[in-house]
């Protein structure tokens, strides 16, 4: 049973990270979000264990939000540089 839980835990960080990731690709701040996600932090936990996340924190966690913003800036470079620009 327990093994189920975490299995479920994962699948469901891993969809709501592909949704989280559609306001980033609508605003195209991803440091932006980093910044908010490192604020969280000072009264959240950044790197709940799946079931803790499951069920207390609006998954996925802070750390799991700031690797999907670091992958968003690499995979996304030309997004970035044009935001730099129009600054």
């Amino acid at each position: 049973m327990r093994d189920q839980v975490v299995i479920l835990a994962v699948v469901l960080a891993l969809a709501l990270g592909a949704i989280l990731m559609v306001p980033l690709n609508a605003a195209r701040q991803p440091d932006g979000e980093a910044n908010v996600d490192m604020m969280l932090g000072e009264y959240r936990k950044l790197d709940p264990g799946p079931v803790e996340e499951f069920i207390f924190f609006d998954p996925p966690g802070g750390r799991t939000r700031i690797t999907g913003t670091k992958r968003w800036k690499t995979e996304n470079p030309a997004s970035v540089e044009e935001m730099t620009r129009k600054i």
